[in-house]
């Protein structure tokens, strides 16, 4: 038992070190775009390193206000 909770909490370890990682080395990368779906449906594609780093994400409320329904 404990070894198989040792082996699982390395692997949670590793996956997340990876995803850190990952995600920085793509924040640096020069050039890296990002695609958004604008208010009126546009997608468009913004570099990201313009893109701020609030730490906020939004809730399923504010998504639901923010996605304008097609008539």
């Amino acid at each position: 038992m404990a070894n198989r909770r040792k082996f699982l909490l390395a692997g949670l370890g590793a996956a997340s070190l990876w995803a850190l990682t990952k995600s920085i080395f793509v924040r640096k990368q020069p050039g890296a775009k990002a695609r958004f779906l604008t208010h009126d449906g546009k997608l468009v594609e913004v570099d990201i390193q313009k893109l701020p780093l609030t730490g906020r994400v939004a809730g399923k409320e504010e998504m639901q206000k923010w996605v304008q329904r097609r008539k």
